[in-house]
């Protein structure tokens, strides 16, 4: 995969150079035209590959060789990003677990954060109308609200609620506020995990005017 897209890359393609561009720490959102210019070696483009699959470099990822990826961890994944409930039903009934299953990637995501489509796989990073229902139905069925994944390196803003708040996906597709307020609904903290007061200054950053009211008038009702 390195050789390709480096290829593609220095070629120019467009979708390279999207997702090396949105993986890369140097490089995040560069223009085309910069990127080209830099003619990325070899080693910046494992960086890329590496850290699009959630893991922080390229000997991180090597490391984590004899992980497994599971069918029906992956299908339900699919179902997520793809809003499809009737074949997500089907597959956590089949095996309730997966709602608290995390990827084999290093971001080591739930289902419930494919939701925010925010720090997982570049292709799936997707959202639509059907995500606030989506959501509902992991949550329903026994989701954790504020569990943490590895992604962006971890740590206490890694929840499916400040990852939501911070992509621009749901934003795009006009879903960020139901979501939130879906996982508001289902206890989600407005003060985030251990206080850290990351949801709201999240929802500050992107200037989510909506989204700050409510989270503010939680936290400061309490």
């Amino acid at each position: 995969m390195v050789g390709a897209v480096g290829e593609a890359v220095s070629g120019g393609d467009a979708a390279a150079i999207a997702y090396f561009t949105n993986w890369h720490p140097d490089f995040l959102g560069a223009a085309p035209t910069t990127v080209i210019e830099s003619a990325p070696g070899r080693a910046d483009v494992m960086l890329a590959v590496a850290r699009g699959h959630g893991f922080v470099d390229w000997p991180a990822a090597q490391r984590s060789g004899d992980r497994q990826f599971e069918a029906q961890f992956e299908a339900a994944a699919d179902a997520v990003v793809g809003g499809d409930e009737a074949s997500l039903a089907e597959l956590v009934a089949a095996r309730p677990s997966l709602v608290a299953d995390r990827s084999p990637l290093g971001h080591a995501a739930t289902l419930l954060h494919y939701v925010a489509a925010n720090g997982v796989e570049f292709r799936r990073q997707e959202s639509g109308p059907r995500a606030p229902a989506v959501a509902e139905q992991l949550l329903s069925a026994g989701a954790a609200v504020d569990a943490l994944a590895d992604t962006y390196g971890g740590g206490t803003a890694q929840t499916a609620l400040v990852l939501l708040l911070t992509s621009g996906h749901p934003a795009q597709a006009g879903v960020t506020n139901a979501v939130l307020d879906v996982l508001l609904r289902h206890g989600a903290d407005p003060s985030g995990v251990n206080g850290d007061g990351a949801p709201l200054r999240a929802a500050q950053r992107v200037g989510n005017d909506g989204a700050v009211r409510r989270l503010t008038g939680l936290i400061e009702g309490r």
